[in-house]
């Protein structure tokens, strides 16, 4: 196995993940000197929006090509040092078995960012959402760091037959120990997700009219859109729906 082969590619899609942390923390507000300006909600909202679809595209690719982003490249090249054959392969059990794992939860979580979609409208998703986005990246970052580090010393290793006292035994293994608690992190990432998904529908709705009460707002007794003083029922266009 050509292990600075893969390492190389891993270490591109890694370098692409920590620019895009960078330009999520010194995200331009003002569009000219690249720092956080304070400004109203209603204009924070949909830059971080942006961010998102941003980082969305980075992540996954556009929705006509979804193949084309940052996590199915990680999937492939997983799967291509995976399939290397004996006995250039990897022979590490343990390792094969956290690389298969990882490529499960890489689908799984392509399909849910996918399906995760910014509403501006929500200003309390949103920020949950960014703050879900900040935890993937870093997250991302640890794992490839991880396989990185595995792929150099790790794949010739039988963990089962390396004498005690060995100290890449010791090293593998608080590796592969570190890398699957990720991987749980990631599982648990991948439920948030989901229900996030869900309660930006569930926000969309109630601001579009989906009920039984003012359709053209959205209005219902326990919930009042944020309109302006003027605002009648039959005035739509200070609702923003």
């Amino acid at each position: 196995m050509t292990k600075k082969i893969y390492a190389d590619r891993l270490k591109e899609q890694y370098d692409i993940l920590s620019n895009l942390m960078n330009d999520i923390t010194t995200a331009s507000y003002d569009g000219t000197e690249g720092r956080l300006v304070i400004a109203e909600q209603e204009v924070l909202d949909p830059i971080f929006c942006n961010i998102w679809n941003i980082a969305k595209f980075i992540l996954v690719g556009n929705p006509s090509n979804p193949n084309d982003g940052v996590l199915q490249a990680l999937i492939d090249i997983l799967q291509e040092a995976l399939d290397v054959p004996y006995p250039d392969g990897i022979k590490n059990c343990a390792l094969r078995r956290e690389i298969e794992r990882a490529i499960d939860l890489g689908e799984c979580l392509i399909n849910v960012i996918g399906n995760t979609n910014c509403n501006s409208n929500c200003p309390e998703e949103v920020g949950r959402l960014l703050c879900l986005l900040v935890r993937l990246i870093l997250l991302v970052l640890a794992i490839i760091a991880k396989f990185i580090l595995l792929f150099i010393f790790c794949t010739d290793c039988y963990t089962s037959c390396v004498a005690e006292g060995r100290l890449n035994k010791g090293f593998c293994e608080c590796l592969i120990d570190e890398l699957k608690e990720e991987l749980d992190d990631v599982k648990d990432l991948i439920d948030d997700f989901s229900d996030l998904a869900f309660d930006f529908m569930d926000c969309s709705m109630q601001q579009c009219g989906y009920n039984d009460y003012e359709p053209q707002c959205g209005y219902k007794p326990e919930w009042k859109p944020d309109c302006k003083p003027e605002w009648k029922p039959d005035h739509k266009p200070k609702c923003g729906c």
